[in-house]
């Protein structure tokens, strides 16, 4: 049998306020005041203000003439900042479990001891991300098409992650705000209806995403291999060796140089020194597509309806 047990809890305090004059301009405010015990004592609260402004064009006077064709066309912006906790409950505190251990040549003979499993880290904090934010709405022929593009910029400080540990510090990891990243990108929405009579209707949408993400700072300064963190790379990299072939027969002298017969996978000396080591790691490429795209049509016919979706990532390896 076994049993567990955890607490852990979260206040928060929020405000809004809205303010929209003649439905033409638009703003909004907010706050967010939140402390969570998973941190500690003097790490626990955090504030994340945000501000939203938007002009809804299409309602000037001066645009009356074109809502033939633009019925609708309103402009956005924004900036804000959010806070992220995610940790488990007790990752601030050093932690322990129980092992067996063996005394002498008798596998029965166990005895229970506990030892430090988690290294406690004090000074967590909270993860916060400040983003800006600028659109355009748009509607055609009284919003037969519709849609949005905007574009985005959220630069992370403070990352809570695991940083891996050498073997021989007795611990394999350990939780540390590990340093800041930047995420843009730009998004597109069109929505369409196509064809729409009195028993059928087809709607097609389409969205379309960019994305460009990078770590901007690491703790210590530099990179952090064994994570495979690189600073003015993405966050999630693949990082290996090359390959470049396989071993043929006739190359078993080169071959015995990186202790390969013909028939291995073939590795690119990246430093030209004679041997395959850590240092001949590259990023071969990122985890998370650059681009991301998907075109949606849905089909309606009495009390039927139907609907094709077709989703695209590119860019990822």
């Amino acid at each position: 049998n076994s049993s567990s047990k955890y607490a852990w809890s979260m206040l928060s305090y929020f405000f809004r306020l809205n303010y929209a004059y003649n439905d033409r301009y638009l703003l909004e405010v907010n706050g967010r005041y939140d402390g969570t015990s998973r941190f500690k004592k003097g790490h626990r609260w955090g504030f994340f203000p945000s501000v939203s402004a938007g002009w809804r064009i299409s309602e000037e006077n001066f645009f009356e003439s074109a809502k033939s064709v633009v019925s609708n066309l309103k402009l956005r912006a924004s900036y804000g900042a959010v806070g992220n906790s995610a940790i488990d409950p007790y990752q601030t505190i050093a932690g322990l479990s129980k092992y067996d251990y063996l005394f002498g040549e008798d596998a029965s003979n166990k005895f229970f001891a506990y030892r430090p499993s988690m290294i406690p880290n004090k000074d967590l904090g909270w993860e916060i991300s400040r983003t800006a934010n600028f659109g355009v709405d748009f509607g055609l022929w009284n919003n037969r098409i519709s849609g949005y593009i905007e574009g985005y910029i959220t630069k992370t400080s403070d990352l809570l992650m695991e940083r891996t540990l050498p073997f021989f510090t007795g611990f394999s990891k350990v939780w540390q705000n590990i340093g800041k990243t930047e995420n843009k990108g730009i998004e597109l929405n069109i929505q369409a209806n196509t064809l729409k009579t009195k028993s059928f209707s087809w709607e097609t949408t389409v969205t379309f995403a960019r994305n460009w993400n990078k770590i901007t700072e690491l703790l210590g300064g530099g990179d952090i291999r064994n994570n495979s963190w690189f600073i003015g790379k993405p966050l999630q990299v693949h990082y290996n060796y090359e390959m470049i072939g396989v071993w043929q027969l006739g190359e078993e002298k080169e071959a015995q140089k990186y202790g390969a017969i013909p028939g291995d996978i073939k590795v690119k000396d990246q430093n030209n020194d004679g041997s395959i080591g850590e240092l001949d790691k590259v990023i071969l490429g990122q985890k998370d597509p650059k681009i991301i795209a998907s075109l949606l049509n849905s089909f309606r016919f009495g009390a039927f309806d139907a609907s094709i979706n077709l989703n695209m990532n590119f860019g990822s390896l």
